[in-house]
């Protein structure tokens, strides 16, 4: 359901999504605990299929 989510979004909104892969560096955060399928992954894994490089957790 995410991902359809962000696929709607992207179409909606190009611009912000455009603005965001723009960006040299974006950091994204959540509750969830490093390593579970969370929605932070599932939006990493989104943008790097538009262009933006995962440069991993950081420490």
């Amino acid at each position: 359901m995410y991902r359809k989510l962000m696929q709607n979004s992207y179409l909606e909104h190009r611009n912000i999504w455009d603005e965001i892969l723009s960006r040299d560096e974006v950091t994204l955060v959540c509750f969830c605990k490093t390593g579970s399928d969370c929605h932070r992954y599932l939006l990493a894994e989104y943008l790097e299929k538009l262009g933006a490089e995962y440069m991993g957790e950081r420490v």
